[in-house]
């Protein structure tokens, strides 16, 4: 997940998205946060955070 931050912050969404794939793989506790944190917000307009939301089971 820090490196998905890192990825992240850097404007690398690919990067980014590819360490959460690897992140929900390992599944990492810190995941229950991805919705809440607002270090995410360079990602929230993206479809696939999105689709990270939904692998969660989060209501909309």
């Amino acid at each position: 997940m820090g490196l998905a931050l890192v990825h992240a912050a850097l404007g690398d969404t690919d990067g980014a998205f590819a360490r959460l794939d690897k992140a929900f793989a390992e599944r990492s506790n810190w995941l229950i946060w991805l919705r809440l944190d607002p270090r995410w917000k360079t990602l929230r307009l993206d479809a696939r955070f999105k689709k990270c939301l939904n692998r969660l089971s989060y209501p909309e």
